[in-house]
């Protein structure tokens, strides 16, 4: 790696960030607004390699052709997880292209769903298992506590854009408890509608 220098941002402003636009475009990607992280491999100035992360999820992994096969990825990834660990977080995902399948899993990720053209991956082999059976295991919990006022079976999930937080969340929250057997809340940090 003496051949090449590593940068981090975080996330890159100004004409580092654009640098790195510029790099992910050429590789057919597109820079992602909610990226928190980045990093960059140079030689001689010019990005040959990145990745970044929007929290806990890898994103915007790129090597260019020309150096592809010196293990630069293992280099990014080593380097990710290192931050993440160091943020303290031990549980993350990531999506790429489903050619890229091989690559990563070779890197600790495993595949959790895929489509023809995005392939998302955890580094619990069985995270999304134990994630349905708590799930599960929650929800016959909730079930047998019996609550005057709720249906007999129905169970609910609420996903809302909470910032800021008002009265009128509490309430549809409130509401969707109140009629249910159980409710899941999962609040996005922001408006990303499609």
């Amino acid at each position: 790696m003496s051949d090449y220098m590593e940068e981090t941002g975080d996330p890159f402003t100004g004409k580092k960030k654009e640098e790195l636009k510029k790099f992910l475009e050429y590789m057919g990607l597109t820079y992602d607004e909610q990226i928190t992280h980045s990093i960059v491999l140079r030689k001689e100035k010019e990005i040959i390699a990145t990745a970044s992360c929007q929290k806990n999820i890898i994103k915007c992994v790129a090597v260019s052709e020309a150096y592809q096969g010196q293990n630069l990825l293992a280099h990014l990834m080593t380097s990710l997880i290192e931050y993440f660990y160091g943020m303290g977080i031990s549980h993350f995902f990531g999506f790429t292209k489903p050619q890229n399948k091989e690559l990563f899993c070779s890197m600790g990720m495993y595949p959790v769903a895929q489509t023809e053209k995005i392939l998302l991956l955890e580094n619990d082999k069985n995270g999304l298992e134990k994630f349905l059976k708590r799930l599960k295991k929650e929800t016959q919990e909730q079930q047998k506590c019996k609550v005057e006022n709720r249906h007999e079976n129905g169970i609910g999930a609420v996903v809302m854009n909470c910032n800021p937080f008002t009265r009128g969340h509490e309430y549809l929250i409130r509401e969707a408890a109140k009629k249910t057997n159980g409710c899941t809340f999962l609040s996005s940090q922001k408006n990303r509608a499609f």
